[in-house]
């Protein structure tokens, strides 16, 4: 391990230890339930949105090959 690498390592861990020593477990419980509903909202909407993109894609495709496949023709 080179000498920046171990450094760096060592500012992150001084850093995290600062952090962590900031809050009381109580008010850490509060920030992790805030980051889990901001995290699920997220989430639900990049769900929505490609649900919706899927959607689409396939409504085109559908309407596309719907004429070379009519209802009730042979295949």
């Amino acid at each position: 391990m080179n000498h920046n690498a171990s450094t760096f390592s060592a500012y992150l861990s001084a850093l995290m230890t600062t952090v962590i020593s900031l809050f009381r477990p109580e008010e850490w419980m509060v920030i992790g339930i805030i980051v889990g509903i901001v995290a699920t909202i997220i989430t639900t909407a990049v769900n929505a949105i490609f649900r919706a993109k899927l959607y689409r894609l396939q409504h085109k495709f559908y309407d596309r090959h719907d004429d070379e496949n009519p209802p009730g023709g042979a295949l």
